[in-house]
């Protein structure tokens, strides 16, 4: 797509604006496509100890000298205890039921849906309002009667960090696993894009497709080894006859980080370091092995003589 790759240590901010470190100096930044976590990306106002983010984004984004998409903070969507307000949210925002069923969802910081979710904790999957590495979803059906309690008595000392879902069935695609086609649980993510003009959203026809690595898994993601795969919508095309298509990127001129250029030179310097071990090892055994052999040949007595190297 003609966008950089960086990390947070090519960018630095200066007077208020977010620049690009490069071999040619310094590139103004106006647009960030961010990958990384709200908390990760300036450890000015968040987590001190992060070596991901740029040091002065949040000024830089609250004056507004740069544009980050998506926008700090919108990790709160993420929230799954919104999911059990979804149906009401849309009735009352759009004045029309979800086109798409949510799961069920019981957030516990309700007496009444706390209630179901503890009478119900054998055959729901609690997770927890915020997401990190240590907050993985519990399915309560793997737990034995003690995990049972203890997760009871977490749920009761703070309800509202907590909620409860229904199990669903997975849908499954087809992988190519050891030689042959298996199916494995899959989950699908779409994206849609806003129209700041006409005030509304496009859903992208495609997405992304991820697969659980062994049959049966319902933990689908990255970390868990899952299988990323591109997913295309097939369908009639809704271009006019005659209709030609109108590309609306523009042309990007490339520009090469400073730490990306270090790490090419230096991978460049060792490389030609390996090369020149290598032929000095392929000269010295081969001297040595040419000793090896006249030797055998002066001091050896025989009539026929096979040799392998």
């Amino acid at each position: 797509m003609g966008f950089t790759l960086v990390t947070g240590g090519d960018l630095t901010v200066s007077d208020g604006y977010v620049w690009l470190k490069t071999i040619k100096g310094l590139e103004k930044v106006d647009v960030i496509v961010r990958r990384v976590d709200d908390i990760f990306c300036d450890p000015l106002e968040f987590q001190m100890d992060s070596h991901l983010g740029v040091v002065g984004l949040m000024e830089a984004v609250r004056q507004k000298k740069v544009l980050i998409i998506n926008p700090l903070g919108c990790r709160v969507l993420e929230n799954p205890g919104l999911m059990a307000f979804l149906p009401r949210l849309c009735q009352h925002v759009l004045g029309e039921d979800l086109i798409l069923p949510s799961v069920a969802t019981w957030w516990c910081g309700q007496n009444k849906e706390k209630e179901y979710v503890l009478d119900n904790l054998g055959a729901l999957i609690i997770r927890k309002i915020y997401r990190n590495s240590s907050n993985k979803s519990i399915y309560g059906k793997d737990l034995s009667a003690p995990q049972l309690d203890e997760l009871k008595d977490e749920i009761n000392t703070r309800p509202y960090l907590y909620v409860g879902q229904e199990m669903v069935n997975f849908s499954t695609t087809p992988s190519y696993i050891n030689g042959k086609l298996e199916a494995r649980n899959a989950v699908f993510r779409s994206y849609v894009v806003a129209d700041t003009k006409n005030g509304s959203y496009y859903v992208m026809p495609g997405g992304l497709s991820r697969s659980s690595s062994k049959a049966g898994v319902f933990i689908v993601s990255n970390q868990s080894g899952g299988i990323s795969k591109d997913t295309w919508v097939l369908g009639q095309s809704t271009r006019k006859a005659g209709e030609s298509a109108t590309s609306i990127s523009k042309q990007i001129d490339s520009v090469l980080p400073s730490r990306t250029g270090e790490n090419l030179y230096w991978l460049g310097r060792y490389a030609e370091r390996a090369t020149f071990t290598v032929r000095l090892l392929r000269i010295v055994l081969k001297n040595t092995m040419k000793q090896k052999t006249t030797s055998i040949l002066t001091g050896t007595k025989c009539s026929a003589l096979f040799w392998k190297p």
